[in-house]
C-alpha cells in the first residue's frame, strides 16, 4: 500500500533542504507533488532526481520557479498548479532564510526580508490554499517553524520573531480550519544538515 497514492502535495521551498527531503519522502509513498522555489536550475536538478523516485507513471511532478513572499506571483502559480483536477491535499511550507547576527548591526532591509520570507511567506502560501480546502472540507497544512520558534537564541532577532510568529500563526489557523476537517502542523526542527546551515555558520556571531 502506497501511503499518499493520487494525493497532491505542494511544497514550497521544495528544490533544497527539508523541502526536498520532503518531496522525496512524498513521491516514494505515490503523491503528485509540486515544488516551489525560487531558483530555477535547482527546481530542474531535483525535479529530475524526483522522476527516478516515482512509483508510478501516472505521478504527476511540477514546479514552479517563485518567490514565496510576493503573494499575486505566488498566487498564479497555486492556481496554475491546482489546475485541472488537481486540488492541493497538503500543503508543507519549508521555505525559509536566516539572517543572523548582532542586532545592531543587521540591516533593516535583511529584519524585513526575514520577515517576509519565513512568516508572510508562510501565510501567503496558505492564504492560497485555504479556500479549495474549506470548500473541499480536507486537507492538511504543515508549517516549519524552528526550535527558535519557542527558545529564543543570541543572535537571531529576526529568525526568532519570523519563527515565533510562524508557531503562533499556526496554533490561531488550527482552531479555525478544525470545524471544516483541515489538520495544521508546525514542525520545530533542531540544526539540520542543509546547505542554508553551512552559510549561516559563515555569520553567526561568536
Amino acid at each position: 500500500m502506497v501511503k499518499f497514492r493520487d494525493q497532491h502535495v505542494i511544497i514550497t521551498g521544495g528544490s533544497s533542504g527539508i523541502g526536498r527531503a520532503m518531496a522525496q519522502l512524498f513521491v516514494r509513498h505515490g503523491a503528485h507533488v509540486s515544488i516551489i522555489a525560487r531558483r530555477q536550475q535547482q527546481l530542474d536538478e531535483t525535479l529530475a532526481e524526483l522522476a527516478g523516485l516515482r512509483r508510478s507513471a501516472s505521478q504527476r511532478l511540477e514546479a514552479r520557479s517563485v518567490d514565496v513572499s510576493d503573494m499575486e506571483k505566488l498566487q498564479e502559480a497555486f492556481d496554475s498548479l491546482m489546475a485541472d483536477g488537481y486540488p492541493a491535499d497538503i500543503l508543507v511550507n519549508a521555505a525559509g532564510i536566516v539572517h543572523c547576527g548582532y542586532f545592531e548591526d543587521i540591516s533593516m532591509a535583511d529584519f524585513y526580508r526575514t520577515i517576509e520570507v519565513d512568516l508572510y511567506g508562510t501565510v501567503n502560501a496558505v492564504k492560497a490554499v485555504v479556500p479549495t480546502m474549506i470548500e473541499r472540507k480536507k486537507g492538511h497544512i504543515v508549517n516549519f517553524s524552528s526550535v527558535l520558534g519557542f527558545a529564543a537564541s543570541f543572535g537571531y532577532t529576526a529568525y526568532c520573531a519570523a519563527k515565533f510568529g510562524v508557531r503562533g500563526f499556526s496554533d490561531a489557523l488550527r482552531h479555525e480550519l478544525k470545524p471544516y476537517g483541515i489538520g495544521v502542523s508546525c514542525v520545530f526542527p533542531q540544526d539540520t544538515d542543509t546547505p542554508q546551515l553551512y552559510q549561516e555558520r559563515e555569520i553567526q556571531p561568536p
